[in-house]
């Protein structure tokens, strides 16, 4: 389950870095309200985050 939540984040992270400068990537895991959820990439052996973002009461967060 995280290795398919963190290969969408990476979808979504390279498809942002690629159509503009900024970025608002919203997610919604209703599975894990008020956790802290990381996008980032793999850089040979090493995950390398770039933007967190807290999820709330409806497992809603937003990546700016």
């Amino acid at each position: 389950m995280r290795k398919l939540f963190l290969l969408s984040c990476l979808f979504i992270f390279s498809f942002s870095v690629l159509s503009a400068q900024g970025y608002r990537i919203k997610v919604k895991l209703k599975d894990f309200p008020g956790d802290t959820v990381t996008i980032g990439h793999r850089f040979n052996a090493s995950y390398v985050p770039k933007d967190t973002a807290v999820l709330d009461s409806k497992g809603v967060g937003v990546f700016e």
